[in-house]
């Protein structure tokens, strides 16, 4: 394997060689570059002067309003040519009758009653330890199977839940990755 290696750093050391000219090897600018540069032509550019006075001759110039053509239209609304009528008299409104009607009732409104089921989830992982606090650092409570369902009580956000197992009632933390929610 070692004779292997020098040989390939060996042959990539003469085909280096080779590419950058070999033995022609001349220092500066390859005779390619000069083609090249020759081949193109760059265009002289010519600066502008950005002195102080000539900026300031620029505040000399005034603004001429531009007139505003006229449309040359010989249309008439048929509206414009008629003439106005006197008043015209507001035809007269039909009488209308409101009922007073009574909506009130004895009854207390029935509000519908709003079930808050509770955030079940079933252990993922093959045994879990429950903490007494969120974090590694807390020592073991209990230890879950998988597939045992537990009731989070809170949900910080930070990866660590707080919960209740079903079965024995027993409080105490979890890391939320060994969670899923279980559907009813």
């Amino acid at each position: 394997m070692t004779r292997f290696i020098l040989l390939t750093f060996g042959f990539l050391g003469w085909a280096w060689y080779e590419m950058s000219g070999g033995a022609a090897y001349q220092a500066g600018t390859s005779a390619n570059a000069e083609a090249v540069a020759e081949a193109v032509q760059v265009p002289e550019v010519a600066r502008a002067e950005t002195g102080a006075a000539d900026l300031t001759s620029v505040s000399q110039a005034r603004a001429v309003p531009a007139e505003i053509p006229t449309p040359k239209l010989d249309v008439t609304l048929a509206a414009a040519a008629a003439e106005t009528p006197a008043k015209i008299a507001p035809a007269p409104a039909p009488a209308v009758t409101v009922a007073a009607v009574d909506v009130r009732s004895d009854a207390a409104p029935a509000a519908p009653e709003l079930q808050i089921l509770p955030d079940l989830r079933e252990v993922t992982g093959n045994r879990v330890n429950m903490r007494n606090g969120p974090g590694t650092g807390y020592s073991v409570v209990s230890q879950l199977r998988r597939g045992e369902t537990v009731e989070v009580i809170s949900d910080p956000g930070q990866g660590w839940v707080r919960l209740k197992v079903v079965e024995t009632e027993r409080v105490g933390w979890m890391s939320d990755d060994f969670l899923r929610i279980v559907l009813n």
